[in-house]
């Protein structure tokens, strides 16, 4: 189970966690409970949605980097070295 999938199964919880919530809420509420129950249903689709895009996006991401380094792999090294030296500089300080 990838990050995004854990943090969706997690925000779908609580979303049922307080849609219950304002379903209990009273008698009187019961109107503005379903509204609010719709409201959370279509924003933990929304929500899942935009994780499985996000996660859709790291593997073509992560993908195109391995790419690169097969294709160039001094420029690489070169890069890796250079931003190695930066970031002991910036820790020096």
């Amino acid at each position: 189970m990838t990050n995004a999938d854990q943090a969706s199964s997690e925000f779908n919880k609580h979303i049922k966690d307080v849609g219950k919530t304002v379903e209990n809420a009273g008698g009187g509420a019961e109107n503005a409970a379903g509204q609010a129950s719709e409201y959370l249903k279509g924003a933990s689709e929304r929500a899942s949605e935009l994780a499985s895009h996000a996660s859709e996006y790291y593997q073509q991401g992560q993908k195109a980097a391995l790419d690169a380094v097969k294709q160039q792999p001094l420029a690489a090294l070169g890069i890796a070295a250079l931003i190695g030296f930066l970031f002991g500089l910036l820790i020096a300080r």
